[in-house]
């Protein structure tokens, strides 16, 4: 973009007039070098039309770039919000593994606890065999609830270190994108005020060699020519 208008500043900005030379000049010569100042001064007005169409040029991109940069800060915002999102999402899938864990004991304390119970109706009394029995068969389904609600909280701790990369990595792209457009910024707003501060020494100097011949034109006229008395 700073590319292009440095291009068209270059191919805008209007031709200087060649300055004459100053050898001695006749009665005639008045009027060329009042044409030569309006010519002056119809160059200086380009320069100062050309440096106002640069100074807007230049406030637009500035404000195209403000645009971009804003842009990127709320892409930014937004990859936070998704981030506290996920941060969320993560603490709640731990919090079901927790339950699933304390489920698991749980279920564990109860199969075990079952074939105590077993066990002892088994030693104790024969005819209790198929009480026995059935009680067994509780312990291996409390047993495998047990397992199952491990891997259940196996599953979820793995969805929640999944959850957690994705968030990382979700950050470290939108950190790296704000970044590169805020550098980009910096460079932009460096390269026009240079060209903003050039182009007000062009007038400066355009300023100054106006106000110098116009410092000499009364000089001129009041000068009388030799032979004509």
């Amino acid at each position: 973009m700073l590319g292009n208008f440095s291009a068209r500043a270059e191919n805008q900005a209007p031709r200087r007039r060649a300055w004459p030379s100053r050898g001695p000049r006749a009665d005639g010569d008045s009027e060329a070098l009042e044409a030569e100042l309006a010519g002056v001064r119809a160059d200086t007005q380009a320069e100062m039309s050309h440096a106002g169409q640069l100074e807007a040029s230049a406030r637009r991109e500035r404000m195209q770039a403000d645009d971009a940069a804003e842009a990127a800060l709320s892409a930014a915002a937004a990859a936070q919000e998704q981030a506290a999102a996920t941060e969320a999402r993560e603490r709640e899938a731990q919090a079901l593994a927790g339950d699933a864990q304390a489920r698991a004991e749980e279920a564990e304390r109860a199969a075990q606890d079952a074939i105590a119970r077993a066990e002892a109706a088994a030693a104790a009394q024969a005819s209790a065999e198929a009480s026995a029995t059935h009680a067994r068969k509780q312990g291996e389904q409390a047993l495998a609830r047990a397992e199952q609600a491990q891997q259940e909280r196996e599953s979820a701790l793995a969805q929640a270190r999944e959850a957690a990369r994705e968030r990382d990595q979700a950050l470290e792209r939108e950190h790296s994108r704000a970044q590169a457009a805020l550098e980009g910024e910096q460079q932009l707003r460096a390269r026009l005020e240079q060209d903003l501060a050039d182009a007000g020494n062009r007038l400066q100097a355009e300023k100054a060699r106006d106000a110098a011949i116009a410092g000499q034109q009364p000089a001129t006229r009041g000068t009388t020519p030799r032979g004509k008395r």
